[in-house]
């Protein structure tokens, strides 16, 4: 039983042996065949055998057709068996995550190269991560701060408005050109970023790109005239009805086609150029004014962003030519679509006056180079020849509009030729913290400077040139003769000038004085010694005649001054 036993093992041990040769052979071709079905699905989904982006199929079927579905899908479940996790380090830190197939693991490090990327660029754009760290910024505001101390008590607003009351026209104006401020029912405004008050109040970085509409100029209607000078917040003082001017602030620009319920008429639109005035000629419609009867004052002020692409952008004309142009389109369309309107037509500011700050501000230099570029590409005579053509264009365009519904006025108060100067250096208080917008200082004087020249003829008007040797001024009133917004066709029997109230000469840019306070008591107290000297010398003199003979006496105060005595 044992012998047979044991041939038994001996016949079963070749027998086994050759089983398992078997099975061993049919898993090889079975794994073969696996591998052959993953590379036809990856070739499918794009990837090679070695999981590389297929740019030439490295493998053909002999055989016409082939069930793709059906190797996907196999592929699918044999790479789920051999599912692993795969240690991936983000943004954030080291994560884990499941990976169950070669082209989820691409997708990933795709989004993951792209987060890299887009954190990369917000620690650029962000002027918090960058700015900050600049030196020459931080010595920008630091010097900045002292041009401040200079200006700490300028007189914001007016709070001792002398105007004397107006009344509305009786009967309504006469035309266009007969148009009190208190006929004024309506203000608007279209431009750039600076009528958006962009920067105007922004102190710290966190606040970059905030538009202070509430305090430009030409149409904020924040506070009141008491503590900010704005046109809107003047013509308050005339018209209690005064409607359209723009309030509060704002983190970047409002949209074309639907502007923004705080901006009310301000339609400016920060970074846009002359080409764009036409998208904002669109002012909204409002139930609060009868469109047809009442009487607007429009203000443009716009061209500054063309100056600065002079030759940089060759897709767009900004010669004096097309600014001039387009210009002429925008008042066309006013003049059909918006009766009752007075332009206050202002020429762009000369942003070549900012060459000024680059010796002594590195910071101004860097951000112009951005913000600017056409001060880099232009000389100086370039550049001032360039501003020339846009001013001297826009002059004759009053001639083509005045009627009696409409006229157009060239406002050139903001004109200059350099940046008012003190201690040898631009007037740094007049500009934003982005050395480039107008501060806050800036719109309130502007207000005053613009308004007393729409209130003067226009061969009586002024410009910034002399900015520097100027006292800073309180509100301009109508003259009492000639209480009219001037047009080139305003007419009176006689004009008398703005009454202007001056302050303190201590205010003004780069004056060398002495402050009109110190003036004024130095002058009340020579007076009063004088007048103390001649009372005494005038006593002493009659006295000592009181005491000679009747007969030594003069006759002529003999007869009156001792009978008083």
């Amino acid at each position: 039983m044992e012998v047979d036993g044991a041939e038994e093992k001996e016949k079963e041990g070749p027998l086994k042996t050759k089983k398992s040769k078997e099975r061993a052979l049919k898993k090889k071709k079975n794994s073969e065949k696996n591998k052959e079905k993953m590379a036809v699905a990856r070739e499918d989904d794009g990837f090679n055998t070695k999981g590389e982006v297929r740019f030439e199929p490295k493998q053909k079927f002999k055989h016409k057709k082939v069930n793709r579905r059906l190797l996907a899908r196999t592929s699918a479940k044999v790479m789920k068996k051999k599912r692993r996790k795969v240690m991936t380090k983000g943004y954030s830190g080291a994560t884990t995550t499941e990976v169950s197939s070669h082209k989820e693991r691409v997708m990933l490090t795709r989004l993951l190269t792209l987060s890299t990327l887009l954190s990369v660029c917000q620690s650029i754009i962000d002027p918090r991560s960058v700015l900050d760290s600049l030196p020459s910024y931080k010595n920008y505001t630091e010097m900045r701060k002292k041009y401040f101390e200079i200006i700490r008590d300028y007189p914001y607003g007016d709070a001792d408005f002398r105007c004397a009351p107006m009344e509305p026209s009786p009967g309504g104006p006469k035309d266009v050109h007969h148009l009190r401020p208190s006929d004024i029912r309506v203000v608007a405004a279209i431009g750039d970023s600076l009528t958006a008050g962009r920067e105007a109040l922004t102190n710290a970085t966190i606040d970059f790109g905030t538009e202070y509409r509430g305090i430009a100029f030409d149409a904020g209607a924040d506070e009141s005239l008491t503590t900010r000078t704005t046109i809107p917040n003047i013509l308050s003082r005339f018209s209690s009805s005064i409607i359209g001017g723009s309030h509060g602030t704002r983190k970047g620009r409002i949209a074309i086609d639907r502007g923004d319920p705080s901006s009310d008429f301000n339609v400016a639109i920060s970074g846009s150029f002359s080409s764009d005035l036409m998208d904002q000629k669109r002012l909204r419609a409002s139930k609060a004014i009868n469109f047809e009867e009442d009487w607007k004052l429009i203000t443009i002020f716009a061209g500054s962003n063309d100056l600065c692409k002079y030759g940089i952008d060759n897709t767009t004309d900004y010669s004096p030519e097309a600014f001039v142009s387009r210009v002429n389109e925008t008042l066309t369309f006013i003049k059909e679509k918006i009766p009752r309107s007075f332009i206050n037509l202002m020429p762009p500011f000369n942003v070549f006056v900012l060459n000024g700050t680059h010796e002594s501000a590195p910071f101004c230099e860097q951000f112009h180079h951005i913000a600017c570029p056409s001060l880099f590409t232009l000389t100086p005579e370039e550049g001032s020849a360039l501003f020339k053509g846009y001013t001297e264009g826009l002059a004759d365009l009053p001639k083509q509009f005045n009627d009696e519904p409409f006229a157009v006025t060239v406002n050139g108060a903001l004109n200059m030729q350099r940046l008012p100067q003190i201690w040898g250096t631009p007037h740094y208080a007049l500009l934003a913290v982005d050395c480039f917008h107008f501060s806050g200082f800036t719109h309130d004087v502007a207000a005053k400077l613009v308004w007393q020249n729409l209130i003067k003829p226009e061969n009586a008007r002024g410009d910034a040139n002399d900015f520097a040797n100027l006292q800073l001024q309180t509100v301009g009133c109508p003259s009492e003769v000639c209480p009219y917004l001037y047009s080139t066709l305003t007419e009176c029997a006689s004009t008398q000038p703005a009454q202007l109230v001056l302050v303190d000469s201590h205010l003004v840019a780069g004056h060398n004085s002495k402050p009109a306070a110190v003036l004024a008591i130095f002058g009340v107290f020579l007076g009063c010694t004088v007048l103390a000297v001649g009372t005494v010398a005038t006593i002493v003199r009659v006295r000592r005649r009181y005491n000679r003979r009747v007969s030594e006496r003069t006759p002529l105060l003999t007869a009156h001054y001792y009978e008083i005595f």
